[in-house]
């Protein structure tokens, strides 16, 4: 985080310094360095932008999957309202805010479709399906 506050303070310097006409404050040594350093890390920062824009997309998707099978199933106008004013608002939220969304659209999900997976027990091993021989 401080380094990028370096490198932003940085960037407005070298603003300042070409609208000024400025050119003879400006370290080119320090700036080679700086745009070398950017050169090598531009990559994985355009990398994490397009993970973060697919994760965003699965989390949208699956938020409005979810509001929209719960709206339905509770069969009430103004839930499908509220469903949709959540849904049109998921672009503009921060990935904190659509986790949060998320967790709690799971939960009401999971509530208004319960299932009986905690009743179904692990399959075993063809080892394990054998009785354990004991002495009579």
């Amino acid at each position: 985080m401080e380094r990028d506050d370096l490198d932003l303070a940085y960037i407005v310097e070298l603003r300042d310094a070409l609208a000024a006409e400025s050119i003879t404050t400006i370290d080119f040594d320090r700036l080679a360095l700086w745009l070398t350093t950017l050169g090598a890390t531009l990559p994985g920062l355009y990398r994490a932008r397009e993970d973060a824009a697919a994760m965003r997309e699965d989390y949208t998707t699956r938020i409005s999957g979810m509001l929209k099978a719960i709206a339905i199933a509770e069969k009430g106008k103004s839930s499908l309202d509220t469903a949709l004013e959540i849904i049109d608002h998921l672009p503009e939220k921060s990935a904190t805010e659509l986790i949060g969304y998320y967790r709690r659209a799971q939960v009401r999900f999971r509530d208004t479709f319960p299932t009986s997976f905690g009743m179904i027990t692990p399959r075993r091993a063809p080892s394990q399906m054998k009785k354990p021989r004991t002495k009579k």
